[in-house]
């Protein structure tokens, strides 16, 4: 057997990459990567905050439903934040990094009815949200806050 068909010859039949070649696909995959991360990112943090304040609205609309099943009274209020409703820690479970304020208390009588109030709260990226709870069922419905 000759010894050019043991040991073929570099040139002839050529498979893979060259580093130069693997180097411009990185060097352009990269560049694409850092303009598209940025973009993915706030899509996905606004879609979180999209998220968050719609279980903060659930949890506003469940509270007459959570006060009637204790079957006592209740007045939420910046205190009434802190304190335990039956079970649960809070009477509204609020998002990591959300701060809730009460600007009208808003009281819920034994069968559940509401007397109204408002709820604001800021989101962990700056956003304000405001509420109007209406008297009697208090389902919130969002109005500006501004």
């Amino acid at each position: 057997m000759p010894t050019s068909e043991r040991f073929p010859r570099r040139g002839s039949s050529r498979r893979g990459f060259t580093l130069l070649e693997l180097l411009v696909v990185l060097a352009i995959t990269s560049m694409l990567a850092a303009l598209a991360g940025p973009a993915l990112i706030r899509q996905w943090e606004s879609r979180r905050e999209s998220t968050e304040r719609l279980l903060l609205e659930v949890e506003l609309s469940a509270l007459a439903l959570r006060v009637q099943a204790q079957g006592r009274a209740f007045t939420l209020d910046e205190a009434a934040l802190q304190k335990p409703l039956g079970e649960r820690a809070q009477p509204i479970d609020i998002p990591a990094g959300w701060q809730v304020d009460i600007v009208a208390p808003i009281a819920f009588s034994l069968l559940g009815a509401c007397a109204g109030g408002e709820v604001r709260a800021r989101s962990a990226l700056g956003n304000v949200y405001a509420w109007q709870l209406d008297a009697p069922h208090c389902l919130p419905r969002r109005i500006n806050a501004g």
